[in-house]
Parts: structure tokens; sequence; C-alpha cells
């Protein structure tokens, strides 16, 4: 993350930088704020962060919303040759 704002910050010159985050990457945002001394943003916004990202997960436990992001973390990141296989071996599609 700090790579790409560096560039961003590179690029934009003497531009005020707005950031926006989105769920998991506004609570990515607010903490890259909170311990970067001189963070470039001129304004953040964090929209439908999960704060307490333990008490989040334990709250989706069960719900199709846990299946969902199960299946696209595997589709997209872990195993994106093997989709299907891998959500089979553990129960996503039952």
């Amino acid at each position: 993350m700090e790579a790409c704002i560096d560039y961003v910050v590179k690029e934009a010159g003497n531009t005020n930088i707005v950031g926006v985050g989105l769920s998991l990457g506004a609570n990515q945002m607010l903490k890259y704020a909170g311990e970067t001394p001189n963070c470039p943003f001129k304004v953040m916004v964090s929209v439908n962060n999960p704060f307490d990202i333990t008490m989040n997960n334990n709250l989706m436990r069960g719900t199709i919303y846990e299946k969902y992001l199960i299946k696209a973390t595997i589709n997209n990141v872990i195993a994106p040759d093997k989709r299907a296989t891998r959500a089979k071996e553990i129960n996503v599609f039952n």
C-alpha cells in the first residue's frame, strides 16, 4: 500500500490527495494514516469500515455473505485455475 501511495504522491505533485476506502480497504487506509507521521491525504473518507475485524468475522460466520467471500477468495486469489475443485474441498457449495 505504501508503494502505491508514494507513486500517487509523486505523480500528483502539489495537488491535494483524497483517500477513499471501502470495507477492508477503509480499514487499511485508516491504519496507514494513523501509523504514518506525514500522511499525504488532505481528506479521507471511510465507508463501511470493519473497525473490529475479529468481531466482524464472528458476526458473518454461517451467513451467505461468508460463503460468498470464501468463494471469491478461492476464485480470485488462492487458485484461479482450480476454482471448482478447491471450493468443493472446503464445502463452499453445500
